[in-house]
């Protein structure tokens, strides 16, 4: 489950990146809630709530503020999965 929530983030996370570079708010929105998902599943909170804000961003279509979400959001799920023993590139 782990290696799966790795390999998953990793793709997640790239479209999320690609979302936001796009200016595709669609593609944020339901990413982010994806995503959401998978880190509830993994009981990762902290991660869980920037996704949510990511979601919320995508909804509102505040593509900017969602650049500064992501960046924070990488942080926590590197620092998420380095306790799990698994990284995300």
């Amino acid at each position: 489950l782990m290696q799966i929530f790795a390999t998953e983030g990793r793709a997640m996370f790239e479209k999320l990146r690609t979302a936001i570079a796009n200016r595709d708010a669609a593609l944020l929105r339901e990413t982010a809630h994806t995503l959401i998902g998978s880190l509830g599943t993994m009981g990762a909170d902290d991660a869980m709530r920037m996704a949510r804000e990511l979601e919320a961003c995508g909804q509102d279509n505040q593509l900017e503020a969602a650049a500064k979400i992501l960046s924070k959001l990488k942080n926590e799920m590197d620092r998420f999965q380095s306790g799990l023993g698994c990284a995300v590139a």
